[in-house]
């Protein structure tokens, strides 16, 4: 695998990347206490999803992680 930033960023949770774009986004047109709030409320979300836990367990399998985008 090549050290290509954008194949780095690519190999995250995809509900993660979502979630980064679209705060990203926001964030260029928010007030940093709803910008906040809104990045606490997305990662709420995120700890709740599939692809959390399949991180943790890849983590503590020392493993590469497999998302399946929920």
């Amino acid at each position: 695998m090549t050290d290509l930033l954008y194949e780095k960023i690519a190999a995250n949770a995809p509900l993660a990347l979502v979630a980064m774009k679209r705060l990203f986004r926001h964030g260029l047109t928010e007030d940093f206490e709803s910008h906040t709030h809104h990045v606490l409320m997305q990662v709420l979300l995120l700890f709740r999803s599939h692809d959390f836990q399949e991180g943790i367990q890849s983590f503590l399998e020392r493993r590469e992680p497999r998302f399946g985008g929920h």
